[in-house]
């Protein structure tokens, strides 16, 4: 049966329902790492996820073809991405890794460019701009406003920053495998190879963190395992739902707006305040994001 909807509302709605999850994402991370440490907490977190997308994937389970290691190769973009960045948290501010997250966008549209996925006109370049400005002035007005150092530490930022391109390069190069897979399956692939990746590297914790599980707080437990079930089943599969009917550079766009969301969920779950940089930036972030999904969507 045919959608009642266009592909560019698909896209819209699949962006607003992954900034909604998506936006609690790093508040409970840094409630999980708390008392939690970070291995542990992804094994948490993806064991989770797991086996929520489990039972979905057996009875819609692809056929091997051609493309089948391709797309596990790929997925180990996106692993990457989830591995690398809590580490890169944890050594630098959580300011520093948002800024860093909103080039995001700019990086998948140059590579988009360059490989012939997608042609630019000015009003999706327009709004490209227009919602990283946003996106920069959701992050900084607020520390400036309360003189808050945001400048991170080195290695940390260069761990987000590896981060972020792979999440760019999965981002584009997992647009062509919607003719073969669905979005559950792409996001099953990469659920499951991170689950047995993570595993061996929480092994690790007994050794440096003994019985670190003795001091785990319900609410550490409760956030890690939202991040699993809500936080990467359903964040990921809005994120290919975004990229299978919008494009690499509209699927990514919710980046803009999500530091939005990110600070909407911290007021309610830290009682961090929302600020006039917060509401400034947001209007600008969603102007640039509207002007971007109804640009004319070119692809080679």
């Amino acid at each position: 049966m045919q959608s009642k909807f266009s592909d560019k509302q698909l896209a819209l709605f699949a962006i607003i329902g992954a900034i909604i999850l998506g936006g609690a994402l790093a508040p409970s991370t840094k409630i999980s790492l708390q008392s939690i440490p970070v291995f542990s907490y992804n094994l948490i977190r993806f064991t989770g996820a797991t086996l929520v997308l489990f039972p979905f994937f057996l009875k819609h389970a692809p056929k091997t073809s051609k493309h089948f290691y391709k797309v596990l190769f790929l997925s180990l973009f996106l692993t990457g991405n989830v591995m690398l960045a809590p580490i890169g948290i944890a050594l630098t501010t959580a300011t520093i890794s948002q800024m860093i997250y909103v080039f995001v966008p700019i990086i998948v549209a140059v590579i988009s460019y360059f490989i012939g996925v997608e042609v630019f006109n000015m009003r999706k370049i327009t709004g490209l701009i227009i919602g990283f400005l946003g996106a920069i002035v959701i992050i900084i007005l607020p520390e400036i406003e309360h003189f808050s150092p945001f400048s991170g530490n080195i290695q940390g930022n260069l761990i987000i920053f590896a981060a972020a391109i792979t999440m760019a390069l999965y981002t584009v190069f997992s647009k062509k495998y919607h003719t073969h897979y669905t979005p559950l399956q792409l996001t099953s692939f990469f659920v499951f190879i991170t689950f047995a990746i993570t595993l061996p590297f929480a092994v690790s914790d007994i050794v440096y963190h003994p019985l670190w599980w003795h001091h785990v707080t319900s609410a550490a437990l409760i956030a890690a395992l939202y991040n699993g079930i809500l936080g990467t089943t359903g964040y990921y599969l809005l994120y290919q739902y975004a990229i299978k009917h919008g494009s690499p550079v509209i699927a990514s766009m919710l980046l803009y707006l999500q530091p939005a969301a990110t600070f909407v969920w911290a007021s309610l779950l830290l009682g961090e305040q929302i600020t006039a940089g917060f509401l400034i930036g947001t209007t600008l972030a969603f102007i640039g994001v509207y002007l971007t999904i109804n640009a004319r969507i070119t692809r080679k």
